[in-house]
């Protein structure tokens, strides 16, 4: 039998027979640089220091539900043995009762892949700041547990925050605040995310100020995109208000509203590739968050419409996709007046309201199922490390 070995003598991964007649198997660098990277992957809840009065403390989505309650109640005993009652906890992920009893975690999340609520993004960072101010002590933490980008942003929006009223002390912490958020928001985070702290910090500066008038949206236009069958969908609130027929996309694609369609708030938009046959998935193609209240917006023509362009670079999930042309803009047309409303488009507008949630956020605000206590049950040792979190005086 051939004796089979390893070397890594090429970027590609290969496999030739040598002098000998051995079969030798070369291993790329990527290859390597994944099967080190899983190897230094670390397991369970982990706890980070971003500064010395805050905390980030996460889990990665592929643990275990035993590692993550045995790790999580580790971690809640070494935090609040740390920092008695000068702690508070803001959950940036999905509500969960373990992490309700042992963190006594306030619920502030919203769904993984998503820019946060610009109004969350505000509420939290002002939070964490009165926090810090009541006692010199107080330690703020904020948990997340998959789609760690969450944690990322929610501690660059309060750098940011920080910044309007920064002193020669705070440098070192808003460095290291933004060194922590760059690990996930670097030139391949998503577009969106960075869109709404762009947000963030124009409202903080005074460069724009919040409006209040809901936008009409009255057509999209797409342009040079590969001719593929797509449609799309419309979320305000992440609760599905439109969603397009399919087309075949072509150099300049349009999508009418049939009307106008009024937008107010957070909006999230969802290009998705329609399934090949009966039985074959969607996907999605690209997706697009802005809101409404931070758009500024000059008149095109004598009815008021605007243009709210967004280039490649703009857009999630093929900002970076080389095979996706440079040249690609979505094309969003908008008025802060309704327009003329038609018996047909009044009755269109009554069919999109009766459309399926299927694809809508809204379970997300209901509590993970978890089996918390079974697995308490299993454990002599973890259910005495919750008892001990449970009845402390603090």
């Amino acid at each position: 039998m051939a004796t089979t070995a390893l070397c890594c003598a090429s970027r590609k991964s290969n496999k030739y027979n040598n002098e000998a007649g051995y079969e030798v198997y070369t291993i790329s660098e990527d290859q390597l640089r994944l099967k080190q990277k899983m190897k230094d992957r670390k397991e369970g809840v982990q706890v980070e220091y971003v500064t010395s009065r805050l905390i980030v403390v996460s889990c990665t989505a592929e643990t275990s539900e035993r590692k993550f309650v045995e790790s999580l109640l580790t971690a809640s005993q070494q935090i609040q043995k740390a920092h008695n009652k000068h702690i508070k906890v803001w959950n940036v992920s999905q509500r969960r009762h373990d992490i309700s009893s042992s963190l006594d975690a306030i619920a502030f999340g919203w769904p993984a892949e998503t820019a946060p609520p610009l109004e969350k993004l505000c509420t939290i960072c002002k939070n964490l700041d009165q926090w810090m101010l009541e006692h010199p002590l107080n330690v703020a933490v904020i948990f997340c547990k998959g789609g760690l980008e969450r944690c990322a942003v929610v501690v660059n929006a309060f750098m940011r925050y920080n910044a309007i009223s920064a002193t020669d002390d705070s440098v070192d912490d808003r460095f290291s605040m933004q060194r922590f958020s760059e690990r996930f928001l670097g030139p391949d985070g998503p577009p969106s995310y960075k869109r709404y702290l762009g947000y963030f910090s124009s409202l903080l500066s005074g460069r724009i100020s919040v409006n209040a008038e809901p936008l009409f949206l009255h057509y999209i236009i797409l342009n040079f995109f590969e001719p593929i069958n797509v449609f799309l969908k419309i979320y305000e609130r992440l609760v599905p208000v439109y969603q397009s027929r399919t087309v075949t996309l072509k150099d300049a694609s349009k999508f009418e509203m049939d009307g106008s369609l009024k937008l107010r708030g957070d909006i999230f938009f969802k290009c998705i590739v329609a399934a090949s046959s009966p039985g074959s998935a969607t996907r999605c193609l690209f997706t697009c968050q802005l809101n409404t209240c931070a758009l500024e917006l000059q008149p095109i023509n004598s009815e008021g419409y605007s243009v709210v362009r967004l280039h490649k670079e703009e857009l999630d999930l093929i900002f970076n996709d080389k095979k996706i042309d440079n040249r690609v803009t979505v094309e969003l047309v908008v008025s802060h007046t309704s327009g003329p409303t038609t018996i047909a488009s009044a009755a269109l507008q009554s069919v999109h309201s009766l459309l399926p949630r299927n694809n809508s956020y809204e379970t997300f605000e209901v509590a993970q199922g978890e089996h918390f206590l079974e697995i308490l049950m299993n454990s002599q040792f973890i259910s005495s490390c919750f008892l001990l979190i449970v009845h402390s005086p603090y």
